[in-house]
């Protein structure tokens, strides 16, 4: 069974950044942006560590964190700037 809870983390995490990073990535808050994003890696980790048939806890906390960290970064790298202010049809740009 946890391995079929470790699947469907894996899938609605990456649900989550995929939609984020693709179609909501400029409709929303930067804050909202990143928190969604951070969740969203802080799942797939979690869905891909219930996978494992034994995982220790430093390998929990270690998983946990750097995708919080690296899913938001990551897809500031790929896509851009996040939050409403994102390709604003003004042309003015707004400092991070």
């Amino acid at each position: 069974m946890r391995t079929g809870w470790g699947v469907v983390l894996i899938c609605l995490g990456t649900g989550v950044a995929l939609t984020v990073g693709g179609l909501l990535r400029t409709r929303v808050s930067r804050t909202l942006a990143v928190a969604l994003l951070a969740a969203s890696g802080i799942a797939v980790g979690a869905g891909a560590l219930m996978v494992q048939a034994q995982a220790s806890a430093a390998e929990w906390v270690f998983t946990l964190v750097c995708l919080g960290v690296m899913v938001p970064f990551q897809v500031r790298l790929i896509f851009g700037r996040l939050g409403k202010t994102a390709g604003s049809p003004s042309g003015t740009v707004v400092p991070d």
